[in-house]
């Protein structure tokens, strides 16, 4: 028995519709590389008949577990009052907001400095000194892995 693709060929039909020659699977099948049995169930949308396996099992999801995207495109600016953070927003509809944390000191380590729902934030503490920021998006319930960058210098005015 010849076979095209995965499926064997005494399996496969053809009709028009359209003008246009389509193949369908009919009847029972057994998948070429696996052998598992391979049963199409007719579904009727309107006139359109179409072939497709049984409904999937059902998914759940569980809102707490939802890690949202990065923020990307981590940009900063020095001002002569302030340092200016902007971002672009991950693809997900579903985050609350961001989180902004700086780093002037190593030992202390990043800190918690704001929070807001749009995608930049102004952080107004003078910037005499290097420092890093993170960037996070907030979900439900976790935040997404930080955005950072590194080594901002402000360059005091003349």
């Amino acid at each position: 028995m010849r076979t095209s693709g995965r499926w064997e060929e005494s399996n496969v039909t053809s009709i028009k519709r359209n003008d246009v020659r389509e193949r369908f699977v009919v009847g029972r099948s057994r998948h070429r590389r696996s052998g598992a049995l391979v049963r199409p169930h007719a579904a009727q949308a309107g006139d359109e008949v179409r072939y497709e396996s049984p409904a999937s099992e059902e998914l759940q999801i569980n809102p707490s577990e939802l890690i949202p995207s990065s923020p990307s495109n981590l940009q900063a600016v020095a001002t002569k009052e302030s340092v200016v953070l902007v971002w672009n927003e991950p693809d997900d509809t579903w985050i609350k907001g961001y989180r902004i944390y700086r780093e002037t000191d190593k030992k202390k380590g990043f800190v918690f400095i704001g929070e807001i729902s749009t995608p930049s934030f102004t952080d107004t503490d003078m910037p005499l000194t290097k420092r890093n920021y993170r960037v996070t998006a907030i979900g439900p319930v976790k935040e997404s892995p930080a955005a950072e960058i590194k080594n901002i210098v402000y360059i005091k005015p003349k």
